[in-house]
């Protein structure tokens, strides 16, 4: 697989707290993180990333899994700033079940937005969206 020009490493697949994303789904992985699409996604090219090992709580993560983390989500940010020409990005952590976190393993949200952002129906509550098939998913990891 190519990401911005670069060949990455592709799994075949990556646990996801109780869930098993698919190599199709992902975009860019490594042994410390890895980039997937969004099963629900507020925006288009809205995406996340995920330590690559299975943690539930931010505060449970290495220095090196918040460094990298970070890192990869700023220049995946930009990337996605850049191909769907958005003013601006959310990028948003919740961390434990109170806070709204439906997947007990920690993962960040990249989500790409421009001025009109809700004009289209568009919703922060991820019970309020629907759901995408996996060849949606699979085309648009393959855009990244």
């Amino acid at each position: 697989a190519e990401y911005m020009g670069k060949l990455i490493f592709a799994t075949k697949m990556f646990k996801f707290g109780k869930f098993i994303v698919k190599e199709t789904q992902i975009f860019s992985t490594n042994s410390i993180v890895t980039c997937f699409v969004n099963i629900k996604p507020v925006t288009p090219g809205h995406v996340l990333v995920s330590p690559s090992r299975v943690v539930q709580r931010y505060s449970d993560l290495t220095q090196t899994e918040v460094q990298h983390l970070w890192v990869t989500a700023k220049k995946v940010g930009k990337a996605l700033q850049d191909y769907y020409k958005a003013d601006s990005s959310i990028y948003g952590i919740q961390d434990g079940e109170s806070s709204g976190q439906s997947v007990p393993h920690v993962h960040l949200h990249i989500i790409p937005k421009t001025k009109n952002f809700g004009k289209k129906g568009e919703s922060l509550d991820a019970s309020a969206r629907c759901g995408r098939t996996e060849k949606e998913m699979e085309m648009e990891a393959k855009i990244y």
